[in-house]
């Protein structure tokens, strides 16, 4: 048979799991036309995190974190199309972060790893 137990807990006055008290995002975006055809552009962006707790207990939490970001590219109109190359680097300057919280994990197993620098194109 299977047994189920139940463990009343209070929580109130701990803060929300896994959302962060300071989520700040800014981007500047430059571009240029130099003709009718070709547009070339530039984007910077920042992201600041600041730390969240990952389980209701509020028991542990992450660091707060800042990233930058960087995107270059051009587009091109050719007839009825419209051409867009663009390459970029995310968290320029290599980061630690948290990428994913696991909310309440049994095993204390909260926080998942974050990929490094990413340079991208498409």
């Amino acid at each position: 048979m299977f047994n189920q137990v139940i463990v009343e807990r209070d929580f109130s006055g701990s803060f929300i799991p896994s959302i962060p008290k300071h989520n700040l995002a800014m981007n500047l975006s430059l571009s240029h036309r130099f003709n009718p055809a070709f547009t070339g552009f530039t984007r910077f962006g920042q992201r600041y995190i600041s730390s969240l707790y990952v389980d209701d207990q509020n028991s542990d939490k992450t660091e707060s974190y800042q990233l930058f970001n960087f995107t270059t590219g051009a587009d091109l109109v050719v007839g009825d199309y419209n051409l867009l190359f663009s390459a970029g680097l995310n968290n320029i300057f290599d980061v630690d972060h948290v990428a994913f919280v696991n909310i309440n994990s049994a095993d204390a197993r909260f926080f998942e790893a974050v990929n490094p620098d990413t340079f991208f194109s498409a």
